[in-house]
């Protein structure tokens, strides 16, 4: 017997949030990725925000010191010396004329 996915089984031929429609079931959203459930195909992650397990929602934003400038990322980078980087930050910010930090990961 083939096992089909609950919610194909009950009817809806949609899948549930984290998952998308593999065209024969519901898969677990791909690292990278995020999956609202429904008919929608994953998508990747934009920048500023990851994904660094399957099977998420939506992606999760950046912490402060860190940033991510590529799309379908499964981990944030730390934000360089002199500069800071904002929760969700895509890039990092130039410390303010006159200041500097080597310091990394500064929100």
């Amino acid at each position: 017997m083939l096992a089909i996915p609950l919610l194909f089984a009950q009817g809806s031929g949609c899948c549930g949030p984290g998952t998308y429609t593999n065209g024969t079931g519901c898969d677990d959203c791909p690292v990278g990725s995020s999956c609202p459930g429904g008919f929608v195909d994953p998508t990747p992650c934009a920048a500023g925000r990851f994904a660094a397990v399957g099977g998420l929602a939506v992606c999760i934003s950046c912490e402060g010191g860190s940033y991510q400038d590529e799309a379908g990322a499964t981990a944030c980078k730390p934000c360089d010396a002199g500069s800071y980087c904002k929760a969700g930050a895509a890039a990092p910010l130039s410390c303010d004329a006159g200041s500097y930090s080597r310091a990394t990961n500064l929100a």
